[in-house]
C-alpha cells in the first residue's frame, strides 16, 4: 500500500472524485443589498442582546426597523421576527420592550 496514491481511501483512486459546493447556501451578509445599511444590524441586535447590552440592541433593532420599512421581502421579515422571539427573552428591560413595539407592526406589514 505505500507509495500507491490514495491507499485506503474508499474511493481508491478508480474514480474521479467530485465535490459539489453549494453557493447559493452559503451566507453572505445582505446589508449590501438594503439601501441606507452599513451593517447586519439584525444580526448586531441579536449579538447585543445575548451580550447583556440592551441599548445597544434598541439602536441595532430601531435600524433594522427603518432599514426594513423600505424593503418587502419573506426573509427580512423572518430575520425580524427571530430578532423579536430572541428579544422577548429580555423584554424585563424596558428598551427591549420598547424596542419589541417597533418591530411588530413592521413584521405584521412586511412582505
Amino acid at each position: 500500500m505505500r507509495g500507491e496514491p490514495n491507499a485506503g481511501h474508499p474511493n481508491d483512486g478508480r474514480q474521479p472524485l467530485f465535490l459539489f459546493l453549494n453557493i447559493a447556501a452559503t451566507h453572505t451578509p445582505t446589508h449590501g443589498y438594503l439601501p441606507g445599511a452599513e451593517t447586519d444590524s439584525w444580526t448586531l441586535a441579536s449579538a447585543c442582546l445575548y451580550a447583556g447590552d440592551y441599548d445597544g440592541a434598541a439602536r441595532y433593532g430601531r435600524e433594522t426597523v427603518d432599514i426594513l420599512s423600505t424593503v418587502s421581502s419573506q426573509r427580512c421579515r423572518t430575520r425580524l421576527q427571530d430578532l423579536d422571539s430572541l428579544a422577548s427573552r429580555y423584554d424585563r428591560n424596558p428598551v427591549v420592550a420598547e424596542m419589541r413595539e417597533e418591530v411588530r407592526p413592521v413584521i405584521s406589514t412586511a412582505c
